[in-house]
């Protein structure tokens, strides 16, 4: 089972819900701080290489 605690804190999903309340769905909402910093993460792991974000 997917617990969303193990990815999304109390915060942020408060945050995603008040964001969305009104959207039509479908719809997809995406926090650039995560991906921000899965990529710097992504970066680190190989540092011999070059990474493009686009």
């Amino acid at each position: 089972m997917f617990n969303r605690k193990d990815y999304v804190s109390d915060k942020a999903w408060a945050r995603f819900l008040e964001f969305s309340k009104d959207l039509e769905t479908p719809n997809i909402v995406i926090n650039l701080n995560t991906v921000k910093s899965s990529f710097i993460n992504l970066k680190g792991a190989f540092p011999p290489i070059k990474t493009y974000f686009m």
